[in-house]
């Protein structure tokens, strides 16, 4: 059966980085899928009762979960081009890789999003300070909106953290087309999703710093290049 014959569905959120990660990894190898929007919880749990968690990819009626263990079942099933290197230290480097960037950059994401919410009483309020004033000058220079100081604290800091990774990823890129290869891996397709999420998603500033940062903003759109073209939602 050839990749043009399967039903191929991805089941996802409106806004999920997980699901680009993999839709981009069925464009890179050209594969044809429908992209299925899920909302509802109990539709979500039926779909992976094992998290509840999409995205959920689907090919012949057969469905698997969780983005780097879908990526490995689609490179197993259609082989090229590869999403690993045939070099197991390679392939070993850029599977780490995309394991650091979906838990780091998911961390601070779920952490920006404890700060639209409001700050508990019980919770003990950020520190003052020298140290805290200058966070807050960071979040002004990255036009944070004007909320109550605690919020603001903790969203600078957040946002001071972001820029340090995307500090990470320009020394560990280098001068290098992709990471860890001259072609995309899952090492791409997972910095790919949040990425995407910083360019096109709601966090104040995030955009100014990959903007800010030449080589990794002209990686990203190297890597859009190679797996579909520019897209307009992080999805």
């Amino acid at each position: 059966m050839t990749a043009y014959t399967r039903s191929i569905r991805l089941y996802t959120q409106l806004r999920n980085p997980f699901s680009e990660k993999v839709a981009r990894g069925l464009a890179l190898k050209k594969l044809e899928f429908e992209r299925v929007i899920v909302s509802d919880p109990e539709d979500i749990e039926l779909l992976n009762p094992e998290t509840a968690l999409l995205p959920v990819l689907e090919i012949a009626g057969e469905r698997r979960h969780e983005s780097s263990a879908i990526l490995e079942w689609i490179d197993g099933l259609y082989p090229q081009p590869a999403l690993l290197s045939s070099d197991s230290k390679v392939a070993e480097a850029q599977r780490s890789l995309a394991a650091w960037s979906d838990s780091s950059f998911a961390f601070y994401w779920n952490r920006w999003r404890a700060t639209q919410e409001p700050l508990d009483e019980a919770r003990p309020a950020p520190e003052s300070g020298p140290f805290a004033r200058a966070l807050s000058r960071v979040g002004r220079s990255f036009g944070l909106p004007s909320r109550n100081a605690a919020n603001d604290l903790r969203e600078a800091q957040v946002i001071e953290a972001l820029a340090r990774r995307l500090d990470d990823l320009v020394g560990l890129l280098g001068d290098r087309s992709f990471f860890h290869s001259e072609t995309p891996s899952v090492a791409d397709l997972g910095v790919l999703g949040m990425l995407l999420l910083m360019r096109e998603g709601p966090i104040p500033g995030s955009r100014a710093m990959l903007e800010a940062r030449p080589s990794l903003a002209a990686y990203l759109n190297r890597l859009e290049a190679a797996t579909g073209g520019p897209s307009s939602a992080a999805a």
